[in-house]
Order: C-alpha cells, then structure tokens, then sequence
C-alpha cells in the first residue's frame, strides 16, 4: 500500500514537472491535461494545485484559478514559505476579483505562519490595507500592525498610515470615548509601547490622532500649573517632543496657550526633579516659540559632497530658498525595496536590448528617500542624485551613510546643466520637479540629453484635476477674509481640518505631506508650480519627441490599461480614454502622473 501511495505520488510531481515546461512554452493545452493528471494522482499536490492555478489566472478565468489557489492553500504538509506564496497567490485574485473580505481573511491566516514577517506577502498585505481604508476598527489587523512594527524589514511608513487610522477608529469606538475625554486617552496612551514607540519615530498622518496630540499636551501644561500632576509621564512626553521637532513644531496653538508656556518656562526650575524633566519636554515641544512663524530658519548647510556649479535666474534662486527653508520630503524610516536589476525594468517596459552601463540618476531628489530607495532596489548600479538645496542634501547624505549605502553620490546643482556632468545614463527619474520649474519642456529636454543611447526616463507631473482641491482651499479662506500666505500656515491648516467635510478638501488633509511643516509648505504654498492634464502630457511628449509608456498607475480601479514601450497603441485614442476616465475619477492621479519616456532617436524618424 505504502508503495503505491508513493509511486502515485512520483507519478503527480513527474507530471506536474511536464506540465511546467509545456507552460512555460506557453502550450496551455497540453500542460492543464498534465496538470490535471498530477492532480488526480495526489490531490494534495500543491505545487501542482497553484501552477494550475496560475495557468487559468493567465487565461482569464479568474474563479477557477481561485477555486484551485484555495485548494493549494488547504493542503497538508506543505512548508511555511510555500503556503505564504500560495496565500499570496490566493490574496491577490480575490482583490482582483473584488472579494475584500475574503481578502482580508486570506491575509490575516497569513500572519499566523512562520516568516510572515520577513516575506513579501506582509509588504503586499500592508498595500492591500492601504488601498481599501478600512472605516471600522479591526482588531486583528492592529494586532498584526503592531506586530508587523517589530520587523526590521517592514514598509514602515505604510505600516504607520494605516496604525494611526486604526488608533483613531479603536478610541472612537472605546467606552467613554478617549477622544473627546483626555484622561481616558491618556490612560490607553502612557501603557500602549507600541504606540508611544510609533509616536517617537514617525510622522502623525492622521489629524484625529493629532489633535489627540495636541490635547493631551495642553492637559500636561495646565496640569503643571495648576499643581494637579499626578505622576510622571516621561516617556509619553519624551515621544510627544520627538513628534513635535519630526513634524516642524505645525500644532495649532492660540496666545493663551503660548503665554502658559511661558508661565511653565519660569516655574520650571522650581519644580521637584521628578516633575520638572517633564516640564522641560513640554515647553521643548513648544519651542517654534523661538522662531516666528515666517521665519523658517536653518542653520548654514554644512553639505561637502559633489557640486554642479551652474548659473541661477531668479526663479531658479527663488526654488532654491524655498527649499533651503523646507527641505522636502519629511521622512524618517528606511524606504522599502525589493532588489532587481536595470535588465529586470527594461524587460518588464519590453526594451529588449537594455543599455550595458548601470548609470542611474535621480533629477531633483530632495531629502534623499527615493534616491537611496533607488541604491537599495539597485544594489548593482552606480547612482547620482542631483538637488537644488543643499540642506536637503545635507539631510539626504546623513541617511545615505546611516543605511551604510556605497552606490549612492549626492551632487548639488540644477538639472537644467546636466550636461555639466559629462555622464551618460541608462535610467533618470525626475518625480515631482519639472512641474516646479519655469520651463517643463526646458528640462525635460536637458533629462533626455543626459540619457545614453538606449536610456529611458520616469517623470512625475502634478495632476490639474487632483489640484482642485488645493484651490478650494484658496477660496474658502478667501470666503473667511483670511490671507492665504505661509505666515498663515497653521491658521490654513486649521481652516482645512474644520472643513474636512467641504468640497475635496479631504484630499489635503489626508495628504501625508499635510502632516509636516516641509511638507505643508510644499503641499500648499510652492512658489511656482505648473499642472497636466492628460492632454498636456500628450502635447509634452510630442515636443520632446519619445516613446511613452504608462501611467504606472494604468489597469488598476478600472482604468485604462497601462501600455509599454513599442506597442501599435494608438496614443490619441489613449490620451482621450485616461481624460474621460479622469473626469470620472478626478483622485485617480492625486499622487502626480506617473509614466515612461524613451526618445526617438533619429534612425526612427
């Protein structure tokens, strides 16, 4: 019996390997007939289960790929990373099919397996939360948030947008509502480690949570001044005080409230030890008192590294002080990756015959994150990075060395004379810049100069549609008799809160960027900034003279399918069908147009 069992079980993996090969030659036919051979040998064959799986999936018949990807997932003594992967698997066509409860449940027995943790599939779940915005508090999935924290290798900064929406939804729903009670908050807050170590460590994106913030700092002022504080907190306040210099010290506060920092700041040095530590933290948290409102100052960059030396207009100057007093973005985790190779990109555009150099550039890389999450996708390249402002860079040099990255330069300059540079590249990304200069089009061109031979270029472009809600907020303050102007930041932010609820104004306040004084200023207030449509985006890449593939974003939530390079597409029709599906879905591209750009050389005109 033990021998036929074990020659039946030959028989199913002898076929499912036949099958593989005949798959991977794509003869579809022949290799679901030996799937299913396997199959009916052992039906525990996962490996054959989820091929088969993967099989229909790619010819288009999503609930017998399901059917199959569920089976695999339920076989016995199967390992811990195979049954991630078949979880994976199963995860991903349930979203695709629009099963999101299902999707969730598949996720969440995930993070019961050994190496959930350290395997892609907890990158893919934390995407997945992202993406639907849960709008009820889940308890298993803020366990598995707080879990998942612990892990070197976790998305962080997803991790966290998602913690602080699900801290909010918890306290909302808690008895005695923490919310509108800062004693009962306080009390969930000082025992939560988790909590109080995401506080410490990284940006509040969440405006419930930071008024939540902001009050409980207020109770521990007038508790201090009123002699009512019952009993240290330093541990709370120490993170309180490391959210308020991370977020640029943005909390809305009024005269009256400034004038008791004042009254603390002159009790303090009587006050016993154990109290006064605490004391000092909340006037620290305070300490934009120092520095006006419309006097960001930073002190004289001390950035060393390579220089472009380049001539500056004044609008070139004006971008460069904006930045030198905000350098942008705000971040503080290590960017998430996942190591490829450039001939894994250009495969996956169809560009066949890649360039042999690795010469990467990012044009216009702020504070360094995705420059250094470029080093770290691409171990194996050689990377630049070119910005405007030097305290950005000085910024971005500091973490480059703290994540020990050796493939990585920073050169201060302007990507309008990047010919200056004297290199070729194979890949230049240039994300959230051309919009900010006075001529696009000008450094679009001087992007595509600086690309060898078979080089290609991403750029990302403000969105017009996805900017409306920054002109209602114009309006609306205008409506107010308030003056819209950087010296009015926290009273706009303010305004935007209150009128969450208004219009699109969601949008801004559900912007990371909201949540930073660098950011806000760059979200709000840039001194010149220029907005697409898709129609200008086809009008652009027709005077710059290239290929184009994308949105990066295409077939996803409906919309048009996302193209690559050397396809028979016909771009006007394209072009029409992302603007009548943007006038649908005017948020689609609130995260800028994102897209791929390859120039006509001239043996193709």
């Amino acid at each position: 019996m033990h021998n036929r069992k074990t020659s039946k079980d030959e028989y199913s993996e002898q076929c499912r390997k036949e099958a593989d090969k005949y798959f991977k030659n794509n003869k579809f036919e022949e290799a679901v007939r030996l799937y299913n051979l396997s199959i009916e040998a052992n039906s525990n064959n996962a490996t054959a289960l989820n091929n088969l799986a993967v099989l229909f999936e790619e010819l288009g018949n999503d609930k017998e790929a399901e059917r199959l990807y569920k089976q695999a997932c339920a076989s016995p003594k199967i390992s811990s990373s195979d049954k991630l992967k078949f979880m994976q698997n199963l995860a991903g066509i349930q979203e695709k099919n629009g099963t999101l409860n299902a999707t969730l449940w598949t996720y969440q027995s995930a993070t019961k397996i050994e190496g959930f943790s350290k395997n892609t599939i907890a990158s893919n779940y934390l995407d997945f939360l992202h993406a639907t915005h849960l709008t009820s508090f889940d308890a298993a999935v803020f366990s598995s948030l707080s879990h998942l924290y612990k892990t070197d290798t976790t998305d962080k900064y997803t991790l966290t947008k998602i913690y602080f929406s699900q801290l909010a939804l918890k306290l909302e729903q808690m008895e005695g509502s923490p919310l509108q009670n800062t004693e009962l908050a306080l009390d969930f807050m000082e025992n939560d480690n988790i909590t109080i170590s995401i506080i410490s460590d990284n940006l509040i994106t969440n405006h419930v949570i930071e008024k939540l913030i902001a009050d409980i700092r207020k109770f521990f002022l007038l508790s201090i001044l009123k002699e009512n504080y019952k009993k240290p907190y330093t541990a709370l306040l120490t993170a309180i005080n490391k959210q308020c210099k991370l977020n640029g010290y943005i909390y809305p506060t009024d005269d009256n409230e400034l004038s008791k920092v004042e009254q603390l700041n002159r009790k303090t040095p009587k006050l016993p030890h154990c109290i006064r530590e605490d004391a000092q933290l909340i006037a620290n948290s305070y300490s934009e008192n120092a520095i006006t409102e419309n006097t960001h100052k930073h002190p004289p960059s001390t950035y060393k590294n390579s220089t472009l030396n380049t001539p500056q207009s004044d609008k070139q100057e004006l971008i460069r002080s904006f930045y030198e007093a905000n350098p942008y973005p705000t971040w503080t985790s290590k960017p998430r990756n996942t190591p490829s190779s450039l001939d894994e990109l250009f495969t996956s555009l169809n560009i066949n015959n890649p360039p042999k150099d690795n010469n990467i550039l990012v044009a216009g890389c702020g504070t360094g994150r995705h420059a250094i999450q470029l080093a770290l996708t691409y171990p194996h390249a050689n990377i630049k990075a070119l910005d405007i402002s030097a305290t950005s860079l000085e910024y971005a040099a500091k973490k480059r060395d703290e994540y020990n990255i050796k493939n990585l330069e920073f050169i201060h300059g302007d990507l309008n004379h990047l010919y200056s540079l004297g290199i070729k590249f194979s890949l230049i990304e240039c994300i959230g810049v051309l919009h900010h200069l006075q001529n696009p089009l000008k450094g679009g061109q001087a992007i595509l100069s600086a690309l060898n031979e078979r080089g290609i270029a991403k750029l990302g472009l403000y969105s017009t549609s996805a900017r409306i809600p920054i002109a209602e907020l114009k309006s609306l303050a205008t409506s107010k008799k308030i003056t819209y102007e950087q010296n009015n930041l926290k009273i706009i932010r303010k305004l935007a809160i209150a009128n969450y609820n208004y219009g699109r104004i969601s949008e801004i306040v559900n912007s990371p960027d909201f949540f930073s004084r660098n950011g806000c200023m760059d979200l709000l207030f840039h001194p010149l900034e220029k907005t697409f449509s898709a129609t200008d985006i086809h009008a652009f890449i027709k005077k710059l003279k290239c290929h184009f593939a994308g949105f990066e974003k295409g077939g996803s939530e409906g919309s048009p399918s996302f193209i690559k390079f050397d396809n028979d597409t016909d771009l006007e029709v394209f072009f029409n069908d992302w603007k009548s599906f943007e006038n649908l879905n005017p948020t689609f591209f609130c995260e800028m147009y994102l897209f791929w750009l390859k120039p006509i050389r001239r043996t193709e005109q």
